[in-house]
């Protein structure tokens, strides 16, 4: 038998739910990788999943801190007393973060967002709940705009891998085993 033979028998394909960092080299969820927002050079939008895990890139961030504070301890210090004393600059991070991501994978600004937001009263399409915050749902292969979803329920769809037929098979299961 050729090595070529042993080696398709022994390959075993990633399935989509999972990643492997290439820091740790451990194949984790894909829930442990944060979203990289892209824009290739003709001009499609998209996210990915980030090479590297949660776990390595905080990690990585707390060892370059600690270089940098041995190097700047004077700097170091201050840096650290302006953080406490402003909560508001972590808010307007997290803003800019998130303004950021609106513009890089779906083309939106945060007005855009805030107008469906207000359109849709808070509300979640599915579940009817009203949130604070709600996901931008979006087709996969046409990256086109569906709706603002919670939490749950964009997840949900996801796992179901966006599949219509999955979604009412899953919702008869749980009319017909509800107990």
């Amino acid at each position: 038998m050729s090595k070529y033979l042993v080696q398709a028998t022994d390959y075993k394909p990633r399935t989509p739910t999972e990643k492997t960092c290439i820091l740790c080299l451990t194949t984790k969820p894909a829930a442990e990788f944060l979203l990289h927002p892209y824009i290739t050079t003709q001009g499609k939008r998209g996210v990915r999943l980030e090479s590297r895990c949660n776990d390595c890139i905080k990690e990585r961030q707390r060892e370059r801190w600690k270089i940098w504070a041995k190097k700047y301890p004077e700097k170091a210090k201050i840096v650290k007393q302006r953080y406490a004393q402003k909560p508001e600059a972590r808010q307007r991070k997290r803003v800019w973060r998130r303004d950021r991501h609106l513009h890089l994978a779906y083309g939106w600004t945060q007005e855009q967002y805030e107008a469906e937001y207000r359109e849709q009263e808070g509300r979640c399409l599915i579940c009817g709940q009203e949130f604070a915050v709600l996901c931008i749902d979006h087709c996969h292969a046409t990256n086109k705009f569906r709706g603002l979803l919670c939490n749950g329920c964009n997840r949900g769809i996801g796992a179901l891998q966006d599949n219509a037929t999955l979604c009412q098979k899953a919702a008869e299961y749980l009319k017909c085993r509800s107990i």
